[in-house]
């Protein structure tokens, strides 16, 4: 027994290293250098992760100190070669790594940071196992100084960043302003614009949805389709905020410069202006306002964005449902590229993480629908109303064509059950008898790297048709702001043409900014701080004609490479 305690008290040094990088301080420095974009607060995960970490690693040294002499060598050695390799991927391997939730498919990861991933941790443990097999004395002294070292490093860097941590990463602030989801089903009962943003649907999705499942898109047929829209920003950023203000974004500018002039741009306030004295009042509905105000307050957005509001709310976290997620984002860092995936998060896994049962915005494909069908569209006496609803589209493949969540779905299955979702919303609009007299337009923010252009179907008040018209017409999102204000029955010259007036045989020249990371120029800053971003430049296409020929100037290459001042991803 004396052997076997002294064993598992040796053990317990390097399963205690490991546990403490993956469930301590990695989810730590995780929160910390992101806070402003979460939801949820320090202490409602990091007790039960500190809790977790200190129970495996007890359950680890008591097995490692059963085991026979020469296997408790190897297994000890494993562990602190899995620490070490750990502390090198993040520190000097993640360079190319893919933001989490950035791409439906996972982690894009170049097959060379796999292979020098592959190749770095194989050598680590190579080098501890034979250390283990031929020098025990020395691995054990090895495994001894590092643990040690790695342990005080982390501990004291975590110190600090809990010491400079802001008060709103502890403690939630009473009076705090937010975007509430109070009336994001609600329909006027005078005049309604409706405005549905499936984000990440490109047109090039349509063919695809259609061959799976023929008919998806027949009940939209009293909506024109724009076959040939442009997004003009590949990204959520900037793109919601282009879709909104209608401005042009500044690269000369960091991401909270430019989010802050853009509502203080006069284009912006007039178009405001324009909507508020036509009568109407404009809701934005999405599940995070930093990708149209940066770090900036949210009070920027008062008096144009009317449903910002610091009404008391009840929050409710759920606990499991964050430690889930910050585990898997420490994993993610912590491992080597080749089983990355296995830890890679989609968006959606945070919606569950914090609750405002009182105010909470739908955004997933699937809580959305299951909003509707439990509660459902309503009436509301209230001044005419346009509604921006920013939903998850086909950003996630989490839902099946039924609309149900469903983890690893296809493409086609999450578009499809979208589309479940956007035809019970018009449904239910026909039940009360406020479809006829909307004006409604189901679009994307942005598609995909190789096919940015997006969906746009747009129905006036009162148009109908046996089959939806199809429009080849060079639009772009550009269009957006003059549509809402001509639907309105607002003076709209100032700012285009809106998207019915360009003609089929336009030739417009239009632009699309697709971001990137480019070696070739230098790395810039994360734009709240703290660490580098993950791209650095903008490519910039100049096209005229059609999809086919954006997508052979994506091929040649772009007309500008725009450098960022800094990152917003």
């Amino acid at each position: 027994m004396k052997k076997y305690m002294k064993k598992a008290l040796f053990a317990l040094l390097p399963a205690f290293l490991v546990s403490f990088m993956i469930f301590i301080f990695g989810p730590a420095e995780i929160f910390f250098s992101n806070s402003t974009q979460f939801e949820f607060l320090f202490g409602e995960f990091i007790p039960e992760l500190i809790l977790i970490g200190v129970i495996v690693s007890i359950v680890v040294a008591l097995i490692a100190g059963a085991l026979p002499d020469k296997a408790h060598s190897v297994v000890i050695a494993v562990i602190g070669a899995i620490a070490l390799g750990g502390y090198i991927q993040v520190m000097f391997l993640n360079k190319n790594l893919d933001l989490l939730g950035l791409n439906p498919d996972g982690a894009a990861i170049p097959v060379s940071s796999i292979v020098i991933g592959i190749i770095a941790w194989g050598i680590i443990i190579a080098v501890f196992v034979i250390l283990a097999l031929k020098k025990e004395d020395v691995i054990k002294k090895l495994i001894a100084f590092l643990a040690i070292l790695l342990i005080g490093m982390q501990l004291t860097a975590m110190i600090s960043l809990i010491a400079g941590a802001p008060e709103d990463a502890f403690k939630r602030q009473e009076g705090s302003w937010f975007l509430s989801g109070k009336d994001q089903f609600a329909i006027s009962s005078k005049d309604n614009v409706i405005i549905l943003v499936l984000d990440f649907f490109s047109n090039q999705y349509v063919e695809p949805v259609n061959a799976k499942y023929p008919g998806s898109f027949d009940f939209l047929h009293d909506f024109t389709y724009y076959s040939n829209d442009e997004c003009v920003y590949f990204g959520t950023y900037p793109s919601l905020a282009h879709m909104i203000t209608g401005c042009e974004l500044d690269t000369s500018l960091t991401v909270n410069d430019w989010t802050k002039s853009i509502w203080e741009d006069q284009r912006t306030t007039e178009f405001f202006d324009l909507i508020e004295k036509s009568g109407y009042r404009f809701n934005f509905f999405t599940p995070e306002s930093v990708y149209v105000r940066g770090d900036n307050d949210i009070r920027i957005l008062e008096g144009m964005i009317d449903n910002l509001s610091n009404e008391a709310t009840n929050i409710e976290a759920d606990r499991g449902a964050i430690v889930k997620v910050m585990t898997k984002m420490s994993c993610y860092r912590f491992f080597p590229d080749v089983i990355k995936n296995v830890f890679y998060i989609q968006n959606s896994e945070f919606s569950g993480t914090v609750q405002n049962s009182d105010h909470g915005r739908k955004h997933t494909n699937s809580e959305t629908y299951a909003a509707l069908k439990e509660g459902g569209l309503y009436i509301e006496d209230m001044p005419s109303t346009i509604n921006f609803m920013h939903l998850s589209g086909a950003h996630e493949y989490n839902n099946d064509e039924f609309c149900n969540p469903k983890d690893n779905a296809s493409l086609e299955e999450t578009c499809k059950g979208c589309l479940v979702m956007v035809e019970e919303y018009l449904n239910q609009l026909k039940a009360l008898g406020k479809y006829d007299d909307s004006t409604i337009i189901i679009t994307s923010d942005h598609g995909g790297e190789y096919d940015p252009q997006v969906i746009f179907f747009y129905k006036k008040p009162g148009e109908t048709h046996d089959v939806s018209p199809v429009s080849a017409a060079p639009v772009s999102h550009c269009e957006l702001q003059s549509t809402i204000l001509k639907t309105i029955g607002a003076e709209y010259a100032s700012f285009g043409s809106s998207i019915d007036e360009v003609g089929e045989n336009d030739a417009r020249e239009r632009i699309c900014y697709v971001k990137k990371m480019d070696r070739d120029y230098p790395e810039v800053p994360f734009f709240e701080g703290g660490k580098e971003g993950n791209l650095n430049v903008y490519y910039v296409y100049l096209y005229t004609g059609t999809y086919d020929d954006l997508s052979k100037k994506i091929e040649e290459g772009p007309d500008v490479i725009a450098p960022m001042k800094d990152s917003f991803w």
